[in-house]
């Protein structure tokens, strides 16, 4: 887009034309002429772990260079009805993970396009008694473990401000143990979700130029 205005010198008599020029939002990305931008994202997943039904809730901070990747953390908590052998009493399976999220961006520059998630971390997976659930509860038995989780996710872009993303994911880990519970092998699976993403996506520049000098 262009504007242009012309205006004479009393003195010379000469024009003197500028038209402002928006730059190109993904022209570089070291000069100033692209874009960047940061946001804040809430998410829910609908998964399985063991087999069993398991909600994942969980959010992320991350910096969006150039309409081409996302780079920040996030973490993901859950929950599962998985019901596990030789127990006492009952209890539910529960805990969550966290790290590194790396998201390449593809045809970033489209109201809807696509993107590949990343994450890569650790976390840890527990039991807590279902009977006595409060604020100083923690898991009995309880197991670290490491975690990538890929995913394709579509990206909607409401706005500047707002974007919401649709998409599925799975879960790699090493095994896990929790004590004699053997039917918890380890954190893979699949899980589907929806999120939504807060925060300044298109950060531009706009420069004034002289295009012409007409004596």
């Amino acid at each position: 887009m262009s504007l242009g205005l012309s205006a004479q010198d009393q003195n010379t008599g000469e024009y003197i034309e500028f038209s402002e020029k928006k730059v190109g939002q993904a022209e570089t990305f070291t000069s100033g002429g692209g874009s960047h931008g940061i946001y804040m994202g809430i998410y829910s997943k609908y998964g399985a772990i063991a087999d069993d039904n398991a909600l994942f809730l969980g959010g992320r901070i991350a910096y969006v260079a150039d309409n081409k990747i996302e780079i920040g953390i996030g973490g993901m908590g859950f929950y599962s009805d998985h019901e596990l052998s030789n127990l006492a009493s009952d209890k539910i399976l529960t805990g969550g993970y966290g790290g590194l999220h790396i998201e390449p961006i593809l045809f970033g520059k489209q109201k809807i396009h696509l993107s590949i998630p990343i994450l890569l971390g650790a976390g840890a997976i527990g039991l807590l008694d279902n009977d006595h659930l409060g604020p100083n509860d923690f898991p009995d038995e309880w197991d670290p473990y490491f975690i990538m989780e890929p995913g394709l996710n579509v990206v909607f872009k409401i706005s500047n401000f707002i974007q919401l993303e649709a998409g599925v994911h799975y879960r790699f880990s090493n095994d896990v143990s929790l004590g004699n519970y053997q039917t918890i092998k380890d954190m893979n699976g699949f899980s589907a979700g929806v999120g939504i993403k807060m925060g300044v996506f298109n950060l531009g520049h706009k420069r004034m130029v002289q295009s012409e000098v007409r004596l």
